[in-house]
């Protein structure tokens, strides 16, 4: 992000999450929340969806 993207507010890039709900199998295998992000094109890492996606 530069310093001009912060002062007037706007991103570089636009981000298409999609919200997908979890299986039964999954969160009892896993933990955690009912819902989870994707990212539908790749441009995000899963890690990056973790750290700042979450869901509460």
């Amino acid at each position: 992000m530069s310093f001009n993207e912060i002062l007037n507010r706007t991103r570089s890039r636009q981000l298409d999450l999609k919200l997908l709900r979890r299986t039964q199998g999954d969160i009892k295998k896993n933990g955690g929340n009912d819902f989870k992000l994707e990212s539908e094109d790749n441009s995000m890492s899963k890690k990056t969806i973790k750290k700042y996606g979450r869901i509460h």
